[in-house]
């Protein structure tokens, strides 16, 4: 997991510098933010697998990141 976090990682500088390269940087925050999210969640996902190695339960499906919650 903390390969596929390093990855977006070198994808999010190698996005950027082509993103600058032929547009504005005024919309860049936007797009890159999809790419420090995944990254993050990337962290999270290796957290609570080395947290349930230790014996900690693994965390109910709607806090972790992967569903979000729509109301109707």
């Amino acid at each position: 997991m903390i390969d596929l976090r390093d990855y977006t990682t070198r994808l999010r500088g190698i996005y950027r510098e082509l993103w600058l390269s032929e547009n504005l940087s005024s919309w860049l925050p936007n797009v890159l933010q999809l790419y420090d999210r995944n990254g993050d969640m990337w962290t999270q996902f290796d957290q609570i697998k080395w947290d349930h190695r230790e014996g900690r339960p693994l965390p109910r499906a709607s806090r972790s990141g992967l569903f979000s919650t729509v109301s109707n």
